[in-house]
């Protein structure tokens, strides 16, 4: 009796983990939702949901100033800038923007630079 009683319980424990498994896989988001790469490779994309990504006129530019700039630790670094601002105009020093659809919107330069640009204090000072 105890062995079929193992057995119901196995067979118990399998559903219920096939039951997670299928909600897990069902619940991922859909892939039209955010695209990464048609995010970072377009020119000028417009999703109904996120995002609005625009080139910038002076291409090769980089932000005039930045706040919060990470960089790697490899060598060269790449550099970006991790300011949110509610301009899209300053989007013009970037290569690439990235603004949400909201108002007023948040707007990211999503570009990689091999240092950082100056601290935006020390910028309004000169």
């Amino acid at each position: 009796m105890a062995s079929k009683k193992a057995v119901v319980m196995t067979v118990a424990v399998l559903a219920v983990l096939l039951l997670a498994l299928s909600a897990t896989v069902s619940a991922r988001p859909d892939a039209h939702v955010l695209d990464l790469f048609d995010l970072l490779s377009a020119r000028n994309h417009v999703s109904d949901n996120f995002v609005r990504v625009v080139r910038g006129k002076n291409e090769g530019n980089m932000m005039a100033c930045c706040d919060a700039c990470y960089c790697t630790k490899s060598m060269p670094p790449k550099c970006m800038c991790a300011d949110i601002f509610s301009d899209p105009h300053r989007c013009m020093g970037c290569d690439l923007c990235m603004c949400t659809m909201s108002y007023p919107p948040q707007c990211k330069c999503l570009d990689v630079t091999d240092c950082c640009s100056p601290p935006c204090s020390a910028v309004a000072t000169d």
